[in-house]
This record gives C-alpha cells, sequence and structure tokens, in this order.
C-alpha cells in the first residue's frame, strides 16, 4: 500500500505520491537535513528479496551515481528500510514526454520539438554506454521536461540505474513493453544497441502519437516486436517521410544491422549534436593510472603481465541475440546419462553406431569431394584471430533463432509448458506445430552450415560447425519421428552450445579481442592425431559409450568450477563494468575468481589428454585456452572481454551436453 502523505521513510519526509508502477513506487520527498525536494523510488518487496536482483541493484545504482550529465537525472543515494529497497534521485519539476505527446500532441510532436529530445536522450546514453551501464527501459514515460513551453527546457533521462528482471508478461501491461528490443524480449545477451532501438521506438511514439506496436495485448506487443517489421511514419504523417530510413535501421531486429552509437541514429534523424553544449557540461572521465613502461597497469595487481589498455575497432557491431541455455535444459533435464550410465548404456544398446534413430538427412549434399580447407589444419586449439566464416555464418545462425517458435513460446503462450518437456505422443497442435517448425529451422541452418564446415582454415571452428550440423539434424530427426522425448532435448542443447560458442569467437575476432588478448597466454602443444573431417552425408557424433569415463570426469570437473562459491558469487555480476571503474567488492570477487578459472583450465586439459577423441581433445583445450585468456585478461577488464568468457563457457557446454546425449 502507498505511504500516506506526511509519512517518514528511510527519514525522508513523505510530500505525496509521484507515480507507481509494477517496481515499485516513485515520492516527491523532504530531504531530512538538506532544504531541498527530491524523488524517492522504493523498490516492491519482491524485487527487494530477490538476491540477484540486489547485487544488480547495489552495483548499477552505484554505477549511476558516479555518472554526471546534465541530461540524466542524478542518483544521490540508495539504501534499504524495512526490507525495501530504496534510490533517491533528483526531482525534476516537469512533465514526462508520454505526458506531453498524450495531452497536447496525440497526433505526434513537431519536427522541431521532438528531434532535440531524441538527440539529448541519444547523448545521454551513448554517456552511459560508455561507462559500462545501460538503461534497459528506455520509454517516453522515462524521458522527464523541466520547464517545458520555454526556452530553458531540459530534457532529462530517468531511471538509470535501476536494473531490470527478465521479461515476463504475467500482469506486465502493454505499455510496458511498448519500446523493449526483440534481444531483450529473448532473454538473450544484449548490449547497448538495445536501448538504440527503445529510443527509435521512442522516437516513432514521439513523432506519430502511438508506439510502434501498439496494442492491448502484451503477447501481441511482443509479437510484433519479434517478427513484424516496423511501420512507416509516411503512413500518418507524409511530410516526416524522410525520417522512415533512419527509424527503420534502428528498429532492426538484428542489432547488428542499428547504427553504432544511440547519436549516430540521432545524426541520421536531423539531430545537429555538434552544437548541443552537452561535451561542456559534462566531467572528463579520469584518467587511466601512470604505468611503468612496457606494463599496462590495472586496477589491482593480478598475478600474470597487465594486458594493455584497447578499444574495438570502428565499426564494430555488438553481439546478436543468442540463445540462453534455459528453454534447452529443461529438456535435456529428464536424462543425464552421466549420473545414470547403466541406462545410458541401456539406450546406447539400440543405436550402437552413435547416430540418429533416422537415416540421414533428406537436406544433406550428400558425399562431396570438394576439399575441407581445414584439413591440413594440425596445429594446437588456441586463440583464433581470423575467422573468414563470420560474415556468413552469423546471419545463418541469426535467423535459426529468430526462426525457431520453440524459442519465444514463454512469450507466446505465457504459463503453457514448453513442449521440449513434454512427450511428442502429448503435444497438443500448437505445441507440435511450434516443435515441426523448429526442426525444420534447425535443418535448414545445418544445411547452410555445411559450406562453412568445408571452408573454414581452422579445425576447430570446422568441428564447432559439425557438431552443430550433426547434433541439430539428430534433434531434428527426433522431432520428425513422432516418438519426441524429453531428454533427446540434449540433442538440440549441443547444436545450441555450439552455435553460441562460434557466436562468441565471431565476436571476439569482430570486436579485437581476440587478438589484443591473445599475447596473454602460449600455445598448447600441438595434438598427436588430430581428427579428420567428418563425411557430413553420413555424420557419426563426437561422443559414445566408449567416452563415457571421460565425460564423467570432465562433467565432475566443470560442476566443481560452478558449484564453487566464488564463482556463484562472481556470476550474479553482470561484468559490464570496466576494471578502471570497480569498487572494492568487484575487485575482491575478480581476485578470487581468476585463479580458479587457470585452475579448471588446467584440469580441463589433463581430462581431456588422458582420452582418446580428438575432438574431445580439441575442444577441451580450446576452452581451456578461452578461460585462461580472460582470467589473464582480468586486470584490465573491458565489456568486450566477456566474449572471450562465453567461448569458453559454450566451448565446455557441448562437451557437457554432448555426455548428456549419449544413448540418445
Amino acid at each position: 500500500m502507498p505511504l500516506r502523505d506526511g509519512a517518514s521513510f528511510a527519514g525522508f519526509a513523505i510530500v505525496r505520491l509521484l507515480g507507481a508502477g509494477g517496481t515499485g513506487e516513485v515520492y516527491l520527498v523532504r530531504h531530512p537535513r538538506l532544504p531541498r525536494l527530491q524523488a524517492l523510488r522504493i523498490l516492491s518487496a519482491p524485487l527487494s528479496a530477490d538476491p540477484d536482483f540486489r547485487d544488480r541493484f547495489h552495483r548499477e545504482a552505484d554505477l549511476a551515481a558516479s555518472l554526471s550529465h546534465p541530461n540524466i537525472v542524478g542518483v544521490h543515494d540508495r539504501g534499504e528500510h524495512e526490507g525495501r529497497l530504496w534510490v533517491l534521485m533528483g526531482y525534476v519539476d516537469g512533465i514526462t514526454a508520454a505526458r506531453l505527446v498524450h495531452d497536447h500532441y496525440p497526433r505526434g510532436l513537431p519536427r522541431a520539438e521532438a528531434l532535440p529530445i531524441i538527440g539529448a536522450v541519444a547523448e545521454a546514453l551513448d554517456f552511459a554506454h560508455e561507462r559500462g551501464l545501460m538503461h534497459r527501459n528506455v520509454k517516453p514515460a522515462n524521458i522527464m521536461l523541466a520547464n517545458a513551453g520555454t526556452a530553458h527546457r531540459r530534457v532529462l533521462l530517468a531511471d538509470l540505474g535501476i536494473p531490470r528482471r527478465s521479461i515476463d508478461i504475467n500482469g506486465v501491461a502493454a505499455a510496458n513493453l511498448c519500446c523493449t528490443a526483440p534481444e531483450q524480449l529473448l532473454d538473450g545477451a544484449f548490449e547497448g544497441r538495445a536501448d538504440q532501438y527503445a529510443l527509435a521506438a521512442t522516437a516513432y511514439h514521439l513523432l506519430s502519437g502511438a508506439a510502434p506496436f501498439d496494442h492491448p495485448n502484451p503477447a501481441v506487443v511482443i509479437s510484433r516486436h519479434l517478427n513484424a517489421p516496423p511501420p512507416r511514419l509516411a503512413d500518418t504523417r507524409p511530410e516526416l517521410a524522410d525520417l522512415d530510413a533512419p527509424l527503420i535501421r534502428a528498429l532492426a531486429k538484428d542489432p547488428g544491422a542499428r547504427f553504432n552509437r544511440c547519436q549516430d541514429f540521432a545524426a541520421a534523424l536531423g539531430v545537429d549534436t555538434h552544437t548541443r553544449p552537452v561535451a561542456a557540461s559534462a566531467p572528463p572521465a579520469p584518467p587511466p593510472p601512470p604505468r611503468p613502461p612496457g606494463i599496462a597497469s590495472g586496477p589491482y595487481p593480478g598475478p600474470w603481465p597487465q594486458p594493455g589498455p584497447w578499444a574495438p575497432p570502428p565499426g564494430w557491431v555488438p553481439p546478436r541475440a543468442r540463445r540462453t541455455r534455459r528453454w534447452w535444459a529443461l529438456g535435456a533435464a529428464a536424462l543425464v546419462v552421466v549420473a545414470a550410465t547403466v541406462a545410458g548404456v541401456a539406450l546406447w544398446a539400440a543405436h550402437p553406431s552413435g547416430r540418429s534413430d533416422t537415416s540421414p538427412s533428406t537436406t544433406s549434399t550428400g558425399p562431396s569431394a570438394a576439399p575441407v580447407a581445414s584439413a591440413n589444419d594440425t596445429g594446437p586449439a588456441g586463440i583464433i584471430t581470423e575467422e573468414p566464416t563470420c560474415s556468413t555464418w552469423e546471419p545463418i545462425g541469426h535467423t535459426w533463432l529468430v526462426s525457431s517458435p520453440v524459442e519465444h513460446w514463454d512469450t507466446t503462450h505465457p504459463g503453457q509448458q514448453i513442449p521440449l518437456t513434454i512427450a511428442g505422443a502429448a503435444w497438443n497442435p500448437d505445441q507440435r506445430a511450434a516443435m515441426q517448425t523448429t526442426a525444420s529451422a534447425t535443418r535448414l541452418a545445418a544445411t547452410k552450415t555445411l559450406a562453412l564446415a568445408k571452408t573454414t582454415p581452422h579445425r576447430v571452428t570446422r568441428e564447432l560447425y559439425e557438431q552443430f550440423i550433426i547434433y541439430g539434424r539428430a534433434f531434428a530427426d527426433s522431432i520428425d519421428s513422432n516418438n519426441y522425448l524429453p531428454a533427446q532435448g540434449s540433442l538440440g542443447a549441443t547444436a545450441e552450445s555450439s552455435f553460441n560458442a562460434l557466436v562468441s569467437l565471431c565476436q571476439t575476432i569482430d570486436n579485437g579481442v581476440a587478438a589484443a588478448r591473445a599475447p596473454l597466454v602460449s600455445a598448447l602443444d600441438a595434438p598427436p592425431h588430430p581428427g579428420p573431417p567428418q563425411d557430413l552425408a553420413h555424420p557419426r557424433r563426437f561422443l559414445t559409450t566408449s567416452d563415457l569415463t571421460a565425460c564423467g570426469e570432465f562433467v565432475s570437473t566443470s560442476r566443481k568450477y560452478t558449484d564453487d562459491p566464488a564463482v556463484k558469487d562472481w556470476d550474479k555480476g553482470d561484468h559490464l563494468t570496466p576494471a578502471n571503474m570497480w569498487t572494492p567488492d568487484q575487485k575482491a570477487l575478480n581476485d578470487a575468481v581468476a585463479p580458479l578459472m587457470v585452475n579448471l583450465a588446467d584440469d580441463m586439459q589433463r581430462v581431456v589428454a588422458r582420452g582418446n577423441n580428438p575432438v574431445m581433445q580439441d575442444l577441451g583445450n580450446m576452452a581451456a585456452q578461452y578461460q585462461r585468456v580472460f582470467a589473464k585478461a582480468l586486470p584490465g577488464h573491458t565489456i568486450f572481454d566477456n566474449e572471450l568468457n562465453g567461448v569458453a563457457e559454450y566451448v565446455r557446454y557441448v562437451v557437457r551436453d554432448a555426455c548428456d546425449a549419449i544413448g540418445v
């Protein structure tokens, strides 16, 4: 229940309620010691009790408090009172952009009114992004206008530093999803271009008077964000037709197709970003600490030479959205072969070849005499700094992502059980259609990947492509057989992990971090017997019952690492904060986890070296090298280094998921 006027909360005197929503309430309050009014956001009890949310709240509020920008509502303090988290912000005596449109411009703001607002918010967002903070909820209701209608109007972006939970449409108003990027709705990886999408949706709203995918049903709004082309301003305001091209680009489903920065989008709309006095008003970034010759210093002394300063090359684009492990794991959880070896061997007896139940897919290209470019790659698995197939692979993988209805099941069918966890015989028509469409999308992506497996010059990249093809086809075949069992989700999980590993691999190359960090680790020894290319017309999974012992050791090693309390604490972070802005607690977390990552790398190498499976050895060594280089890069950590850890994690999961799929 909202607090009454005149009540006291954490020492602040409540003047009146300013607004309320699913995350809590915002009050106008009097400061207990200073003669000023401020805005106090009190978060809901369920959010305040969520341990993961609490950790993110403290980190993001602290980071937001360090920002000083004329277009950002300042964060002045944060705390907890009577089980409720709170954050104290500057009070803006004005109206929101949403209220301005609703009350005065129901058919859209004049161009001259809207563009300065968009430009100011774009500058605020880029300023925050450069300092490692995303907004995640840009919309007209979070844009405050002070002194509206005067020559002294100020535009301020509110709610920066308030973390967001994953999207859950149960009880969520459609208006709260008006500007959410597709990659956020998919609960996948996202960076600053998700805020750019939201800014573009906000711009459309300001100029047209309505959100781009306006509908009272939140499920419809989500579906349109994921699948529908953006509407055109010219349809309702022909005089603004010249703004359609930049709006459509910034509203692209694929983050990589959007502008590099929010201000690039604003400039394309016609905002003059060079004459605004923002840069002069904002404090300069703190200079880096002095560093001895030849050694680049970081915020804490690690056990290795400190990595040097580094930034991504011009034109780098952030990662596309990727599949999360959550929905696959639900299906695969019904069978963990390594933990139940007897069951695995019994199932394996029915399929001793290790192939899927059905004959090779009819979409296969058949035996090919075409040369395999990586056939002569006999070197060690290591950090890959160039990969010519990435530009072709990324759109293939992204299309697979958005074309699989099972991926969007939670948002398109809220409250309904995901079909991956249900035996095929019990599917209802919607579930069967979703699974069959997913099977078709998976098989098509596998077919398109065949050429990449042949043309990549790197043996380990080829092996990842091969696992995506082989396990993806087996998963699709299990659906088409009409005898699907939830345990067969492990086949899809292996393909999904291969996909994610390749996405992260390509991103480390595209953003330049692979080349920048590769010198931090020494090359491994070349393998004694590198694995030959697969005959993808007659594919075999790379793990069989003969690998059960090695699987048991590998999974045990992986779980020992993930179950370590220090790793669990570290995993709770969003890892967007650069090392030069770490708090003492963040520094301590990274100090603690770095040696554990190196130990994991050493253990994975030892486990795979004891077997005689060349693909398992390659993947284990690759995961080890990327884990090692990420750990050694931590002293100079940037958000771009996260993809190195992504490669390590997802390659490790390729092996773990394939172990689970033995006998399925």
